[in-house]
């Protein structure tokens, strides 16, 4: 029986190669987000959101490579702090306030435990929808 295409070739035989073929592209991916990251623009809350988002899935995995510590370092010389409002976000109104404390979240939880949680992705939505980005 034949199987679809893979890159460049077969799909996987077995789900030990095919684990493998997704392990090497979310390693491509924390690498690409990781060479973004010096040059992204720190100045709009959108963009810093998206590349957290983008960088949940690798962070989630321990058999991807990654540099917390330079991550953590470049968010923090541009004014993110771990668990930033971690009890209450001082104003819920304010679109940069509300994105502040879900970036510190993400950072404080990269930090602490060597990923990003899933809830990312939810929370962002959320944010996105009241302040209509």
């Amino acid at each position: 029986m034949e199987r679809g295409p893979k890159m460049g070739g077969e799909l996987p035989e077995n789900s030990s190669e095919l684990e493998t073929l997704e392990i090497k592209e979310l390693q491509k991916k924390a690498d690409s987000l990781m060479e973004e990251l010096p040059n992204l623009d720190f100045t709009d809350s959108k963009v810093v959101l998206d590349w957290l988002n983008e960088f949940q899935a690798p962070s989630n995995n321990r058999r991807i490579k990654k540099d917390i510590k330079t991550v953590l370092s470049i968010f923090k010389e541009h004014n993110y702090k771990l668990g930033t409002y971690t009890n209450q976000v001082d104003n819920h109104e304010d679109r940069d306030n509300v994105a502040r404390f879900l970036i510190g979240q993400a950072l404080l939880m990269l930090k602490d435990e060597g990923y990003i949680p899933s809830v990312i992705h939810r929370e962002t939505k959320n944010w996105e929808r009241k302040f209509k980005t």
